[in-house]
C-alpha cells in the first residue's frame, strides 16, 4: 500500500513539474495570475515534495525493521537447528558408547571363557604329567629297589 501511495505521489509531482515547465516556456500573456499562480504551484510543489521525502524515509524504516525482524528470525532458526543437529550428535554418540561397551563386555566374556579352557586344558596335561612321571617313579623305585637287594646279595 506504502508503495503505491509513494508511486502515485512521485506521478503526481512530475506532472507538477511538467506543467510548471509548459508554463514557464509559454509566451507570455499579460495576465498577473500567472505569478500568482506560478507561486501557488511552486509551494504546493514543496509541500508535496516534503511529504514525498516523510512517505519514502517511513517506507525505508519499515523496510529496515522488517528486514531485522527477519533476520533475527533467520538467527533464532539458525540456533534452533544447529540445537537440534548436536542433541542428535550426542544422541548417536550415546548410542555408539553403548553399542561398544556391548561388544567390549562381549570380547573380554569371550576372552575369560578361552583362558579358563585354556587352564584346565593346562591343569588336565599337568595332571597327566604328574600321573606318568610317579607312575615312572615308581618303576623306577621298584627298579632300584630289585637292583640293590641284588646287588646286596651278591655282596
Amino acid at each position: 500500500m506504502e508503495l503505491w501511495l509513494v508511486m502515485a505521489l512521485l506521478v503526481l509531482n512530475l506532472l507538477i513539474l511538467v506543467l510548471v515547465v509548459w508554463l514557464v516556456l509559454r509566451k507570455p500573456v499579460q495576465d498577473d495570475g500567472r505569478a500568482e499562480l506560478l507561486s501557488s504551484m511552486a509551494l504546493g510543489h514543496d509541500k508535496l515534495e516534503r511529504e514525498l521525502r516523510r512517505e519514502i524515509e517511513g517506507s525505508a524504516r519499515a523496510s529496515r525493521q522488517e528486514l531485522a525482524t527477519s533476520f533475527a528470525n533467520f538467527q533464532q532458526a539458525l540456533v534452533q537447528q544447529s540445537g537440534e543437529a548436536i542433541r542428535t550428535q550426542n544422541t548417536q554418540i550415546d548410542a555408539f558408547g553403548q553399542q561398544l561397551a556391548l561388544l567390549q563386555k562381549t570380547l573380554s566374556d569371550t576372552l575369560v571363557t578361552q583362558l579358563q579352557s585354556v587352564s584346565e586344558s593346562n591343569a588336565r596335561r599337568m595332571g597327566e604329567v604328574r600321573d606318568t612321571l610317579e607312575k615312572q617313579l615308581a618303576q623306577l623305585q621298584l627298579t632300584n629297589s630289585a637292583k640293590l637287594d641284588e646287588m646286596r646279595k651278591t655282596v
